[in-house]
């Protein structure tokens, strides 16, 4: 049975930290009780007639088609348990090639009262899999937010090889400018990465600040008079109406276009907005109609960011590449809302990668309260060998881990995304050390 309900249990507390179950990588929140329960594991934050719970719903065959598999999974986990109607999913935060659906509904159900439940499902070709929020407070949100943001999920049978597999490389070509992913062409460019595929054009902007110039009147008017009039000649606009994603806002214009000889297009430009970065993407076709098809809606315009993903060489590999990351959150006792402390967590990653094939990997961490902290340190070293976007580190004690890697494109040079084949959890975007 693949149902969830609000029960409060007995469970022990368990801090932050990555966990693994069924197809799901995740952490639960500080100071949060988990419990596994068959078909599903529930997290939950209980402070008198307040909580919050998130489930994960072990995962089953899926249809194929991620709005069927949406509508099937509400029907039973959430219509019928809580007595909710039916709900017009929004796309979400996909995570690798799992598609993302949304959707919320306020329930009623007694002795529990009145709360929110939100149902996101992950649909895979032959897989489907399902987490429910519950929460009956605005204190719930940041915990949700925190926890969709570090989800991660296995590559599970039936899935798409992830990433996407790409034309090998020459061992010595260096700075790859271009490659064939799938069936598009892919180049990087000034402004940008442009997708290619017969007469459709596809063009991923460089993020933009959004400044007060931006935000003033029509923000999708405003991006697209910053961005459009660039390589086209306007013949007409026309902005649609807002869409709302889980954590970003999405402004989208279409219209009409002609280049310098005086040859007419269809144009659509979809801008998302998240924390104060816009990210534009533009697609251009010879009709209307030819662009519908390559493109339904503005979700399927900003998938096209997985195909900003280039081969990667030894040439270009060789050198110093760092990630860097830190949080900190403040923590109060539930039973007396006493303050508990400033926990932390921080990590660095070092990769450096010799042109003589050999490497070393430096990570320290550094987690825990103020006054109590734990610092960890960890080398490693060996050989490596890449080739296209595979990566195979050869460690000094003889271990050998397989890694999918690749190179994406930013403004002012590429970053290098690192994934383990076999722990989803075990990746790193680095940037090349100045």
């Amino acid at each position: 049975m693949r149902l969830l309900f609000f029960v409060a249990v007995a469970s022990s507390i368990v801090q932050a930290q990555p966990l693994n179950w069924d197809v799901f990588t995740y952490s639960v929140p500080i100071g949060w009780q988990r419990s596994v329960q068959g078909g599903s594991v529930e997290l939950r934050e209980i402070d008198g007639p307040r909580f919050c719970q998130i489930g994960l719903i072990k995962s089953v065959a899926g249809t194929g088609d991620a709005q069927q598999d949406f509508y099937k999974d509400w029907a039973t986990l959430v219509a019928k348990p809580y007595r909710a109607p039916n709900r017009q999913p929004s796309p979400g935060q996909d995570i690798g090639n799992w598609r993302a659906l949304f959707a919320t509904v306020n329930a009623t159900l007694p002795p529990t009262g009145n709360f929110d439940v939100t149902m996101h499902t992950y649909s895979a070709p032959s897989q489907v899999a399902t987490v429910l929020l519950l929460g009956n407070h605005v204190g719930c949100s940041p915990h949700f937010r925190e926890f969709l943001a570090n989800l991660r999920l296995a590559n599970g049978p039936g899935n798409v090889s992830l990433p996407p597999q790409m034309m090998g490389t020459a061992d010595g070509q260096a700075d790859i400018r271009s490659a064939n992913i799938e069936d598009w062409r892919v180049e990087i460019q000034a402004e940008g990465v442009r997708f290619t595929r017969g007469n459709i054009i596809a063009f991923q902007f460089y993020n933009v600040p959004l400044d007060d110039r931006l935000r003033s009147g029509d923000t999708g008017l405003n991006f697209w008079n910053l961005i459009v009039p660039r390589s086209y000649r306007v013949l007409s606009q026309t902005p649609l109406e807002e869409e709302s994603f889980s954590y970003s806002k999405n402004y989208a214009v279409t219209g009409q276009v002609a280049d310098k000889a005086g040859r007419r297009y269809a144009a659509f430009l979809s801008t998302e907005i998240a924390d104060g970065i816009g990210t534009p993407f533009l697609s251009i076709a010879p009709d209307e109609g030819s662009l519908r098809n390559a493109f339904p809606n503005a979700e399927s315009l900003r998938r096209m960011r997985r195909f900003n993903y280039f081969p990667v060489s030894r040439a270009e590999l060789a050198g110093r590449w760092t990630s860097s990351f830190s949080s900190a959150a403040e923590t109060y006792y539930v039973s007396t809302g006493n303050f508990a402390g400033l926990a932390v967590a921080s990590a660095n990653v070092d990769f450096n990668f010799s042109a003589n094939g050999t490497y070393t990997l430096d990570v320290q961490a550094v987690t825990g309260r103020i006054g109590n902290l734990n610092v960890g340190r960890e080398r490693r070293q060996g050989t490596f060998e890449v080739e296209g976007n595979t990566l195979i580190l050869r460690r000094s004690n003889g271990e050998v881990e397989v890694f999918n890697c690749g190179l994406l494109a930013l403004r002012g040079g590429k970053a290098l995304r690192i994934v383990n084949r076999k722990y989803a959890t075990d990746r790193w975007d680095l940037l090349r050390a100045k």
